[in-house]
C-alpha cells in the first residue's frame, strides 16, 4: 500500500507525548534542508549568470550579456510552470516521498551537468530540465499540513519555520555560489604553483561547476 504521507508520526503516538514531538521535529529539520536545497538550485544561478553567459556566447559581452543571463535564469522556472500541477497529481498518486527522492535526485544530476555545460544551448536545457522535474515547494508545503495532522499550533509553526529557510536558503544562496564560482580566478594564490595539475586544468574549464557541484550534494 502507497502512502501520501513523506514523514510524519506514528498513528500509535498522542500529540503530547515526547515521540511524536521527536518525530515532528526531525521531519521538520529534513523538510528544511529539503528547502534550502531547492532554493539554493533556484537562486544560485544568478550570481555568475553573466559570467556563463560571455564564457559560452561567442558573441556575448559585457553590454549583451544580460539578455543571456536572464534566459539562463529563466529557464527553471518556464520548466518548473509546466509541470508543477503534475508533480501535485504524482504526489497524491504515488506517495510523497517519492516525489521528493525523485525530484532531489534530478536535481542533483541536472545541476551537474548544467555546471559542466560547454555550450549555451545545453545550459538551457538543463536548467530548464532542472525546473521541469523540481517538484519540491508544494510537495513539502503538503507535509508540513500532513505531519501535523490536524493541529492547528504544529502546522502554523511548521510552516513559518519552513517559509524562514526558504528565505534564508534566498539570503545565503548567493553569498555561497558566488564566492566558489571561477575558483581559479578568484582565487590565484590558492593554485600558485599547481597550474599543471588536473585539477585546476579542469577548474579552469569548467570554471562554474563548483557552485553546482555545491547544490547537488
Amino acid at each position: 500500500m502507497k502512502t501520501n504521507k513523506a514523514v510524519g508520526a506514528d498513528e500509535g503516538f498522542k500529540k503530547n507525548e515526547p515521540a511524536y514531538k521527536q518525530e515532528h521535529t526531525m521531519s521538520l529539520i529534513s523538510l528544511c534542508w529539503v528547502i534550502f536545497s531547492f532554493g539554493y538550485v533556484v537562486i544560485s544561478v544568478f550570481p555568475y549568470s553573466g559570467f556563463m553567459a560571455i564564457d559560452l556566447v561567442e558573441s556575448a559581452n559585457e553590454e549583451n550579456a544580460g539578455y543571456y543571463a536572464g534566459l539562463i535564469s529563466s529557464a527553471f522556472m518556464a520548466g518548473r510552470a509546466l509541470t508543477s500541477y503534475h508533480w501535485g497529481k504524482a504526489a497524491d498518486t504515488y506517495g510523497r516521498v517519492t516525489v521528493l527522492l525523485t525530484s532531489l535526485v534530478f536535481s542533483m544530476v541536472f545541476s551537474i551537468l548544467f555546471g559542466l555545460s560547454k555550450s549555451f544551448s545545453l545550459a538551457l536545457l538543463w536548467r530548464f530540465l532542472l525546473g521541469f522535474t523540481n517538484g519540491l515547494m508544494g510537495t513539502v508545503k503538503t507535509i508540513v499540513s500532513e505531519i501535523a495532522d490536524g493541529d492547528k499550533t504544529l502546522e502554523t509553526r511548521g510552516m513559518g519555520i519552513i517559509v524562514g529557510m526558504w528565505g534564508w536558503s534566498l539570503l545565503a544562496s548567493p553569498a555561497i555560489s558566488g564566492a566558489i564560482v571561477q575558483p581559479t580566478e578568484q582565487y590565484p594564490g590558492l593554485w600558485e604553483g599547481h597550474e599543471g595539475t588536473a585539477i585546476y586544468k579542469f577548474m579552469q574549464k569548467y570554471p562554474f561547476f563548483l557552485a553546482n557541484l555545491f547544490g547537488a550534494i
